[in-house]
């Protein structure tokens, strides 16, 4: 018998740091489209650590691939093709980081000091909250405009309605309210779906799928002037934090 309620489910994707030591394998070495694997144990038959993260890694989920020292240095984006089989995780090369992203600049931003691996680096998987995926997508974008190779998905009314669970009038109360306020607060436990939710919400308003007209921004009790807008702070690697403000003005 056939769930009709997981045959019709969207599937979110999750997202991973994924680290390669170069004194083993590189990005570089791994082609476009090119299909490669990783092992769960390692020489000594031993489990990799955070051995946990290979078996919730799903096919779909998005990879920033990382090569640690001595390029420290993001290089790479991919994709999960494949869920483990035991022995082996599957995943798929799909775009080369051209201007690649120092460990520096990541590290001095608060945006991501909660980030698994920075956190404890000792691992090669690691989980990314889609806010921290997203934070590093856009300072991947900012170095690196993607070049768009097909038109934007469009994106209406009812592809939100089918995709979030509210009714039409719900959706046009809060269409109404952004038009006319200009903001708009989402409330409820983390795993909801706000981010879900207030994504879809843009797409609608846009009428295309486009994330490269989208910010998040994830304030907290520690954010400053600073992190928002621009400025620098002393550290033993002064780094200038490339701020949402100065992202979304330029």
């Amino acid at each position: 018998m056939i769930d009709s309620e997981k045959q019709g489910a969207v599937h979110v994707p999750g997202y991973w740091w994924l680290n390669a030591k170069p004194g083993i394998w590189s990005f570089s070495d791994v082609g476009i489209g090119e299909v490669q694997s990783y092992t769960l144990y390692n020489e000594n038959g031993h489990k990799r650590r955070v051995f946990q993260n290979f078996l919730d890694a799903k096919a779909g989920d998005l990879v920033i691939g990382y090569e640690s020292y001595p390029v420290k240095q993001v290089v790479a984006l991919a994709k999960i093709i494949r869920e483990n089989d035991g022995e082996k995780l599957y995943f798929e090369k799909i775009e080369n980081v051209s201007v690649p992203i120092d460990y520096a600049t990541l590290r001095a931003c608060p945006e991501l000091e909660h980030m698994e691996y920075f956190v404890n680096p000792q691992g090669s998987l690691f989980k990314l909250t889609e806010d921290e995926y997203d934070f590093i997508m856009d300072l991947i974008r900012e170095a690196n405009p993607a070049e768009r190779k097909q038109a934007v998905a469009p994106f209406s009314k009812e592809d939100f309605l089918k995709e979030v669970y509210m009714s039409g009038d719900q959706y046009d109360t809060l269409i109404s309210l952004l038009e006319h306020r200009q903001n708009l607060i989402l409330q409820g436990a983390p795993g909801v779906g706000k981010t879900f939710a207030a994504r879809r919400l843009a797409y609608a308003m846009m009428g295309e799928k486009d994330d490269s007209r989208i910010e998040f921004i994830q304030f907290h009790q520690s954010y400053s002037y600073e992190d928002f807008i621009m400025g620098y702070r002393p550290r033993l690697l002064i780094a200038a934090c490339h701020s949402p403000y100065r992202r979304t003005c330029t």
